[in-house]
Formats: structure tokens, sequence, C-alpha cells
């Protein structure tokens, strides 16, 4: 004699597998399959672009803040060259964010 009780709980595990798998369907496929604490895999690829802009932005941030420190009236060509380093600084501080917010996405 059998009763409805062992129905009911393999229908629950079906909805359940269900749900999950729908639930899985509106993310990205990288995203369905990453658990919690899985870390994130950086090909060398990636580390060398994110070096090289950090790279970058690092020294214009640095020539920008010495030649504002050591010239005390800048001539037109080093406001030019302000003027880059700002450029470059701005751009490589949004690439950074970009990599970064894209590579956590």
């Amino acid at each position: 004699m059998t009763t409805g009780g062992g129905k009911d709980r393999t229908d629950r595990g079906r909805r359940r597998e269900v749900e999950s798998n729908v639930a899985r369907m509106g993310k990205k496929p990288q995203q369905a399959e990453r658990r919690q604490g899985d870390s994130i895999n950086l090909t060398p690829a990636f580390k060398l672009i994110f070096r090289s802009v950090l790279a970058i932005t690092f020294v214009s941030l640095l020539v920008m803040v010495a030649l504002a420190i050591l010239i005390k009236e800048p001539s037109d060509q080093v406001k030019s060259v302000l003027e880059t380093c700002s450029t470059t600084f701005k751009l490589g501080v949004g690439a950074i964010l970009g990599l970064l917010s894209g590579r956590t996405a």
C-alpha cells in the first residue's frame, strides 16, 4: 500500500530542479556555472593589458605632478604636455574601471 506522500516529494524535487534551471537561463552561461566561493580566472593577456594600462596611468600622473611642482611658469609646450598627461590619466582610470567591471560581470 503506497501513499501519496512519496509522489509529493518527487514532485517538489522536480519543481525545484525546474525552478533552478529557469533561474539559470536568465543569467549569462558563465554566471550560471559559477558557484559561491569560486575565483575568477585571469588570463595572461588580461594581466598584461591591465598592468600596461595601470603603468601608463601611473606614469602620466607622476609626470603631471612633477611638472606642476617643478615648473612655476609653464610655457605653451609644458602646458601641452600637462594637458596630454591629464587626458591620458583620465582615459587610464576609465580603462581600469572598465576592465575591472567587465571582468567581474
